[in-house]
């Protein structure tokens, strides 16, 4: 369960971070999903190198398990150090189509342009890369 929040966390931050307006005025604005099929290639891949960038915080090109994002404890738990491990590793699975262990900028933009705009059976592949114990 902690694998599927953290997808959706991950695209949720993605979606709020390139259109923080819709808490001004949601209602006279077009959704998130149509505004980014309106987006041009140039400024898709621009706004996705901008988040990769973001993730990447020692520049080198990858995003690797220590840059990868991982939800909070529940209110009132513990840090549990191996649960926030855990987080990274499934975002990583997410990406990292060559198994190399990190997410360089083609995959992620690859990826999370086909998850936004919702090409393929992503909740599937989601699915089959869960954890067994997060399900």
């Amino acid at each position: 369960m902690r694998s599927v929040l953290l997808a959706v966390t991950t695209l949720a931050a993605f979606a709020s971070s390139v259109f923080a307006q819709d808490v001004i005025e949601p209602k006279s604005k077009p959704s998130f999903g149509d505004r980014l099929k309106q987006m041009t290639p140039q400024e898709r891949d621009a706004e996705l190198n901008r988040i990769f960038n973001e993730f990447d915080k020692n520049r080198d090109g990858h995003i690797t398990v220590d840059e990868a994002p991982h939800l909070p404890p529940e209110p009132g738990q513990a840090v549990n150090p191996a649960a926030e491990i855990e987080d990274a590793k499934f975002f990583i699975s997410l990406y990292d189509t060559n198994e190399d262990r990190k997410v360089s900028l083609s995959e992620y933009r690859a990826k999370a342009a086909a998850m936004l705009l919702g090409l393929g059976d992503t909740d599937k592949a989601i699915r089959e890369k869960m954890p067994q114990d997060r399900k």
